[in-house]
């Protein structure tokens, strides 16, 4: 995690405002591909533990304060491929978005210590597969991801089919 202070120009090094933290998984290989500013102040990133490429990867979660200071971290999945790709903030918790077992999948998280509110919610659309973002919607939420991932082993560049699904608001 990072922080650059909200000012136009580039801090200096003195700056108070500017500061980096580093929380790592349990395994090797542990970095984010997402970072999303919460109602709090605080920062909730998201991305995996582990190499995707040898099914030992797990979704990770961490959430801090607004200086960076360590709230809680999650690790979520077991083997066949895991990894948290973003996240939104909603009134009763987070909707983490990404894969689990190769298949599309959201988690909903409580706000306070990052426990699963509900039930994990999967979806096999095909293949290697995979949502990359959730967005409300006034009717539920939409995401979108990937579908038949040509390189099921690569984290960054799937070359899949794009997806675009439709939730309700309790998640169906």
């Amino acid at each position: 995690f990072f922080k650059i202070s909200q000012i136009s120009t580039a801090p200096s090094a003195n700056d108070s405002n500017t500061w980096f933290k580093n929380y790592s998984g349990l395994q090797e290989e542990s970095h984010g591909h997402f970072i999303l500013v919460c109602e709090d102040g605080g920062f909730l990133q998201i991305g995996e533990t582990g190499i995707v490429g040898r099914a030992t990867a797990k979704i990770l979660v961490v959430k801090t304060d607004s200086e960076g200071g360590f709230e809680w971290k999650k690790e979520f999945g077991s083997g066949n491929r895991n990894m948290g790709n973003s996240a939104i903030e909603v009134s009763d918790g987070y909707l983490v978005c990404g894969m689990l077992n190769r298949n599309s999948a959201i988690l909903k998280l409580d706000k306070i210590d990052g426990e699963l509110v509900e039930d994990i919610h999967t979806r096999d659309n095909g293949g290697t597969d995979a949502y990359e973002h959730i967005a409300l919607h006034p009717n539920g939420f939409i995401v979108v991801g990937y579908t038949n991932a040509e390189d099921p082993n690569n984290t960054f560049f799937t070359e899949g089919r794009g997806y675009l699904s439709f939730y309700d608001s309790a998640l169906n």
